[in-house]
């Protein structure tokens, strides 16, 4: 269970985090990310991931074959930057698996969301830690899987 690679001190800063952002902008995100992932127009294989500030900066973009790849990239990214992570946005257009809110978690990034669908272990690792979970974001609609309060 990947619950148990966890110490229990990442959960209260997670839930602790108050960051808000509304479902409209929380589109906003996506829909940019998925406008300039250009090899996925391209391929139609790669898949990409964006983080955001709340005040709507994209900080950072990339792409890579493997959703957990291009997770990976963003979010060392910022570190290699040395920008803190605690009040971003991350989106992905991967499936949400525990293994990638994994990251998540493992960063203290309180919102995450995707174009596609959340799965079992992701819900409940992200429930788990204090993560809010967004899946199937289109322009009028999404998933809040977990931990509501941060999309207004």
């Amino acid at each position: 269970m990947i619950e148990k690679h966890l110490d229990s001190n990442r959960i209260a800063p997670i839930l602790q985090n108050r960051l808000k952002i509304g479902a409209d902008t929380l589109s906003n995100f996506i829909a940019k990310m998925q406008s300039e992932t250009t090899l996925f127009r391209q391929t139609g294989g790669c898949h990409g991931c964006a983080i955001y500030a709340k005040n709507g900066k994209l900080l950072t973009l990339m792409e890579d074959i493997g959703r957990h790849n291009a997770i990976d990239k963003a979010i060392g990214d910022l570190i290699a930057k040395k920008h803190p992570l605690k009040n971003v946005i991350l989106c992905s257009t991967g499936r949400l698996t525990g293994d990638t809110v994994l990251k998540a978690v493992r960063a203290e990034i309180p919102i995450v969301a995707s174009v596609s669908t959340a799965i079992d272990s992701g819900i409940r690792l992200a429930d788990v830690y204090g993560t809010t979970l967004i899946g199937f974001v289109r322009k009028n609609r999404m998933n809040i899987y977990t931990h509501p309060f941060r999309i207004v």
